[in-house]
């Protein structure tokens, strides 16, 4: 008797994410003096519930935090919150109203929250920029104390007539945030300054190296409110859209012809065709387990989809290729990789399994007839010819459970193995192995010629 042992291993991959994960909102107006206040604009769609912070604390980019000491006043973190869901472009503008009180208005849709931290311990100050210039940053963290790790940055606005200091800059840990520096007025002549509004379509299809050019923004006297006249048509580079993949259905039967669907989605429209680039794994062949079809380019490591203009997702199919095999379940797994105008999100990787829907008939060679377990005594087994066994035959058994979806044996049970004797084994003839000592095993029969018994792996040791 022929056994076949097949591994199946299942690795599912994992693809790393970038530092930086693509800049959410950015700050586009600061005002001084007699209006104090801020705007910023959603560079991507928004959920409810997201929390971004605000702070004109400095950087620090070799710890990883803003320094603000305890009990210091005059620097600030205020928190907005999204209430609904906000649409990309969507202008906010924070201000400060009468006893030191915010309010926030944005340019459609429901505006959010903005309060200011209640982390005493962080020494919150007064809403205020310096009037020589200040540095407003745009961050993602898990409370309101900036001096422990942070999230993200995702913009800030340096206004101090200079480049900002490398030391400040957090272009070093997150190289897609937006940073506006290097205004050729200062803002202590010019209190009020923020990116050009007038006419509405200097908002209109910016990219991020707009966002960062200093001659894109005016100033003016911070009488004047900040405008709330939105963005459209955002292209940021370094800004891409998030990208995720997903199987359905999930498993398929090997004949039954059904393909395994694999969407890519971006989480914002594709600024110009997409090619997503992807690798092939599991333990499915190509072209030999199954066929593709929807994909730019495939083999059996690598793929590549297009997700065109304007659309959102992309989809390949990987069809089984029938056959009447008897063979294990087979996975066929995609695994994002990195690309151009998208960044890897999660989930990165789909699993498509090929159910095995065929049999096997067989004529048994021998059949388990009896076994013995008798504590600190005899262990042992018996088994008939169900046929005439050739010499040399090899017949295998094993204490370990069989799966019959990996058609293979899983544990660390015992192993053994029987060789038939020189002159073969008459059909009907029992034979009978008995372990003494431990390990070790003799045979006896009718015939007189047994054949031999040898442990291959494991302690053969019946439960008691």
């Amino acid at each position: 008797m022929k056994t076949i042992t097949t591994l199946l291993t299942i690795a599912i991959t994992f693809m790393a994410l970038s530092v930086s994960f693509g800049q959410k909102v950015a700050i586009v107006g600061i005002s001084h003096d007699t209006s104090e206040g801020f705007t910023f604009v959603a560079t991507q769609d928004l959920l409810a519930g997201e929390q971004i912070r605000f702070t004109d604390n400095e950087y620090d980019a070799a710890a990883n935090v803003f320094t603000f000491g305890i009990g210091t006043t005059g620097e600030f973190v205020v928190t907005w919150v999204a209430t609904a869901a906000v649409t990309k472009g969507t202008v906010f503008y924070v201000k400060e109203g009468a006893s030191n009180s915010l309010t926030i208005t944005c340019s459609s849709g429901t505006c959010g929250t903005i309060t200011w931290s209640t982390n005493t311990g962080v020494g919150n100050g007064a809403f205020s920029f310096a009037s020589d210039g200040d540095s407003l940053y745009a961050y993602a963290d898990t409370n309101d104390d900036p001096r422990d790790a942070i999230g993200e940055i995702y913009s800030v606005m340096y206004t101090d007539n200079l480049t900002i200091p490398a030391n400040e800059s957090p272009l070093s840990d997150w190289p897609n945030a937006i940073v506006t520096d290097g205004f050729s007025f200062p803002v202590s002549g010019a209190d009020r300054i923020e990116f050009a509004f007038s006419p509405a379509s200097q908002r209109d299809s910016r990219t991020k190296v707009d966002l960062e050019n200093p001659t894109n923004y005016v100033s003016g006297p911070s009488a004047t409110d900040l405008s709330i006249v939105p963005f459209t048509n955002f292209n940021l580079v370094g800004a891409n859209p998030v990208l995720s993949i997903a199987a359905s259905p999930t498993s398929v039967n090997e004949n039954s012809g059904t393909g395994m669907v694999y969407t890519f989605t971006l989480d914002a429209p594709a600024v110009g065709a997409i090619t997503a680039n992807f690798n092939v794994s599991g333990t499915a062949t190509f072209t030999t387990d199954y066929i593709q079809s929807g994909a730019a380019s495939f083999n059996a490591s690598t793929g590549t989809v297009t997700i065109p203009n304007a659309a959102t997702t992309a989809t390949v199919t990987l069809t089984p290729v029938g056959d009447t095999t008897l063979e294990p379940d087979e996975t066929a797994i995609l695994t994002l990789a990195a690309g151009t105008g998208y960044t890897a999100g999660s989930p990165s990787s789909a699993t498509g399994t090929i159910l095995n829907d065929d049999t096997l008939a067989v004529t048994p060679l021998v059949a388990v007839t009896g076994g013995v377990h008798t504590i600190g005594g005899t262990e042992g087994f018996s088994f008939v010819a169900l046929d005439d066994i050739a010499a040399g035959t090899e017949v295998f058994f094993t204490e370990n459970v069989f799966d019959n979806n990996l058609l293979r044996f899983t544990g660390a049970e015992a192993v053994v193995r029987w060789i038939a004797p020189a002159g073969g084994v008459l059909r009907g003839e029992v034979i009978v192995a008995t372990e003494g000592p431990a390990n070790v095993f003799t045979t006896t029969c009718n015939s007189g010629t047994c054949g031999s018994v040898t442990l291959i792996s494991g302690v053969f040791d019946y439960a008691s």
